[in-house]
């Protein structure tokens, strides 16, 4: 490294770029990664857990300083973070089709935005309430098993510039993760639709029954 620089050797190691020689071995190894997320996330239906399997994975492979996980709010026409390292149990809300992570809800397609300051789709002011300096941002749509976008996953400062493979990797990651998403839904809209049945056919039970006066 240059003088006057500071470079870690976790970081160097991080953005080296390996040899053609070593690439298949690490194809390989993201394929057992997404192997081992596919059934991770297959063995849960909490929201939570399989939001901190993903984001798990996806630093130990791609190395960044924060991520977010907006969910898409369909009533509201808003993206909520469900999960936003670095801002404590603040909630963030972006109206569909503002900011960067809008604009992907609205296009359904990624944006590599390298220097945000210089998108006008972005917006300084979470910078501002957080004490942040975001630089560069990694939006990716996620989709359900329809087809349908149901939430944006965001990378905050890659500590490196993201090549094709970690492009496809995390495409790849948000595919799983999306399925596993629509999958936690269903479970939980029929357990809350159960829980209502329950209840409606407790009711007349109760209408059948006698009253009952103290002697």
């Amino acid at each position: 490294p240059q003088q006057g620089w500071f470079w870690s050797e976790g970081l160097f190691s991080s953005c080296l770029r390996i040899p053609m020689t070593n690439r298949n071995s690490a194809s390989n190894r993201r394929l057992e990664r997404l192997l081992e997320a596919s059934r991770l996330l297959n063995s849960t239906l909490e929201v939570t857990e399989l939001t901190e399997i993903v984001l798990h994975l996806v630093q130990d492979e791609v190395p960044v300083d924060r991520c977010t996980l907006y969910v898409l709010d369909r009533r509201q026409n808003l993206l909520r973070s469900f999960v936003a390292q670095g801002v404590d149990k603040s909630e963030i809300t972006v109206p569909v089709g503002q900011g960067l992570a809008g604009a992907v809800d609205a296009t359904g397609k990624c944006i590599d935005a390298t220097d945000v300051y210089e998108d006008e789709r972005f917006h300084s002011e979470y910078d501002n309430l957080f004490h942040y300096n975001t630089r560069d941002v990694y939006s990716i749509p996620v989709f359900n098993r329809t087809g349908s976008l149901i939430g944006v996953l965001q990378l905050l400062n890659p500590l490196c510039a993201f090549d094709s493979a970690d492009r496809e990797f995390l495409t790849d990651v948000c595919t799983y993760f999306g399925v596993a998403l629509h999958n936690a839904w269903l479970y939980h809209e029929l357990k809350r639709s159960e829980t209502a049945k329950d209840g409606l056919e407790e009711i007349p039970e109760r209408q059948e029954q006698p009253e009952t006066r103290p002697p």
